[in-house]
């Protein structure tokens, strides 16, 4: 679910995308490329996805690194499986 949309304009021309808020413990590079080629037209190349960690991530990373995750942070994976 996305909660928030910030829409950014700009006459600048650039071959990236920003995607923030994920839950990045569940979702891959991989993931947002086939989400991206299933929504590009027929003649659309996508040539790479690349995560990069905000600064902020990286403080968190080490912070779960010597704490472990922080309570009220995760939440168990839905599965189909019974």
């Amino acid at each position: 679910m996305i909660e928030n949309i910030f829409s950014y304009s700009s006459d600048e021309v650039s071959r990236r995308l920003a995607v923030c808020n994920m839950d990045w413990d569940r979702v891959r590079a991989v993931d947002i490329f086939l989400l991206l080629n299933s929504w590009k037209p027929a003649e659309g190349v996508i040539k790479s996805v690349t995560v990069y960690p905000s600064e902020y991530g990286l403080q968190q990373m080490e912070v779960e690194k010597k704490l472990g995750p922080l309570p009220g942070t995760t939440q168990p994976i839905a599965t189909t499986d019974q």
